[in-house]
C-alpha cells in the first residue's frame, strides 16, 4: 500500500517507473552478498545502465522510532538503514538510493536521497570478509551482544581457568562502567516517575475525573490470578519440595 499509494507517484514525478523485484539479487562479485528490494525505480526510457536505477527501501517509522531519524549524519536516516541501502546498491550496481520513510504520529511520508559512499562500503565490504571467513567458516561466535548469551559466556570463563590471558588495563572500560552506571540511575529515575504519575491518574480516575483527549484512555480492571504458594508448600511438605527442585545455571555480571 506505501509503495503504491506513496512512492509511486513520488518517482513517477522524477521520470522513474517503480516496481517490486520478483527475485533476490546476488552479487557478481561476491556471491554472498544478496540483495531482497522492496522496491526498484528505473528510469522511464531504460538504457541498460544499471548505474541510473535507484535503490528503493520503504520503511514504517513508529512514534517511539522516530528519535533516530534526521540526525546530523548519514543523511539523516538511522545508519543501520544507510549500511543497508549501501549493501544494495553495491549488489545491484545503482549509485544511489531513496528512503522512503512513513512516520505513524503524523503520518506524514518522507523521502531521504542516499548516494552510492565508496568509503563505507570499502569498510562494510572488509567487515563482511572478517565475518564470513571467522566467523562463519572458522565457525568462532561474533562479539557478544548481549549478557543473556549463557552458553558463550559459561564457555568464555571455562577458558579463562583453563588459560589464563594476561590482564590489561583499559582506560575506556572505566568510561563505560560509569555510562552504565548513569544509565541505570536514570532508568530508576524514570521508573519511579512514571509509577508517581500512574498513582496519580488512578487517584483522579477513582475521583471521577476523565481525559478530554480521545487519544488518552484510562482503564482500571481487578484482576484476579492463582499462585501457588511455594513458602506454605515447603513448611508443610519439606521432603517432597526437596524432590521437585532443579539446579540452573546463568552467568551474571556485576558492575560497582
Amino acid at each position: 500500500m506505501i509503495r503504491v499509494k506513496y512512492c509511486a507517484p513520488y518517482f513517477q514525478n522524477l521520470g522513474y517507473v517503480l516496481y517490486k523485484p520478483n527475485c533476490i539479487f546476488v552479487s557478481r562479485t561476491c556471491r554472498y552478498l544478496r540483495a531482497n528490494l522492496d522496491a526498484f525505480a528505473v528510469p522511464e526510457h531504460f538504457e541498460k545502465d544499471y548505474a541510473k536505477n535507484i535503490v528503493v527501501e520503504i520503511k514504517y517509522v513508529s512514534e517511539f522510532g522516530e528519535q533516530l531519524w534526521d540526525g546530523d549524519e548519514y543523511n539523516g536516516v538511522p545508519v543501520g538503514y544507510y549500511a543497508q541501502v549501501q549493501h544494495y546498491m553495491y549488489v545491484t550496481g545503482a549509485r544511489k538510493a531513496v528512503i522512503c520513510a512513513l512516520f505513524d504520529s503524523t503520518w506524514e511520508m518522507r523521502f531521504y536521497e542516499i548516494k552510492y559512499d565508496t568509503d563505507f562500503v570499502a569498510l562494510l565490504l572488509k567487515e563482511t570478509e572478517t565475518f564470513m571467513g571467522i566467523n562463519v567458516g572458522l565457525k568462532i561466535p561474533p562479539k557478544i551482544n548481549s549478557v543473556l548469551d549463557k552458553e558463550f559466556i559459561k564457555d568464555a570463563l571455562n577458558i579463562l581457568e583453563e588459560e589464563p590471558i594476561a590482564i590489561t588495563e583499559n582506560p575506556d572500560m572505566d568510561e563505560k562502567i560509569v555510562q552504565y552506571k548513569e544509565l541505570k540511575q536514570n532508568i530508576k529515575t524514570l521508573e519511579q516517575g512514571a509509577n508517581d504519575l500512574l498513582s496519580e491518574i488512578t487517584t483522579e480516575y477513582l475521583a471521577g475525573q476523565r481525559p478530554t483527549s480521545p487519544l488518552c484512555k484510562v482503564n482500571i480492571t481487578v484482576v484476579k490470578n492463582t499462585v501457588f504458594d511455594t513458602k506454605a508448600f515447603k513448611e508443610a511438605h519439606p521432603e517432597l519440595y526437596k524432590q521437585f527442585l532443579k539446579n540452573t545455571e546463568y552467568s551474571r555480571t556485576t558492575i560497582k
